[in-house]
């Protein structure tokens, strides 16, 4: 395991993948874009506001990817991944946004990992 990263690494590398997901989404390319995303979350920081950044730039992909693209993205996914995604999922519904978009999500990602996904989702300490 490498060093615990600072907040100020954190920070940096939430705005540096905020741009990435920023130039994948204008050029349509959603499913890279959620990659990058959920790629490395902030569960090494105590900070809020930095875990409410990650969880922006991951609410701005979930809110720009039609119903139609979901499946498709969510095959296409690690099982980690789907696992860090449905953390988000669940924040997303908790903040009461998006509901019935993120029951699709949440269905897709069941069936792509199991219900263990959601199982670790809501008992893991590392939150997002």
């Amino acid at each position: 395991m490498g060093e615990k990263k600072s907040d100020g690494q954190i920070r940096s590398e939430i705005q540096a993948m905020s741009n990435e997901v920023s130039s994948l989404l204008s050029s349509n390319n959603a499913s890279r874009a959620i990659g990058v995303a959920i790629r490395d979350p902030p569960f090494e920081t105590k900070d809020s506001s930095l875990k409410d950044e990650a969880y922006d730039v991951v609410s701005r992909v979930l809110e720009a990817i039609s119903e139609a693209q979901i499946k498709d993205i969510v095959t296409g996914l690690e099982l980690e991944d789907c696992d860090v995604l449905m953390k988000y999922v669940y924040r997303e519904m908790d903040n009461q946004r998006n509901c019935s978009a993120m029951l699709k999500w949440h269905a897709f990602l069941v069936d792509r990992a199991g219900i263990g996904s959601v199982v670790r989702a809501m008992t893991d300490r590392k939150t997002v």
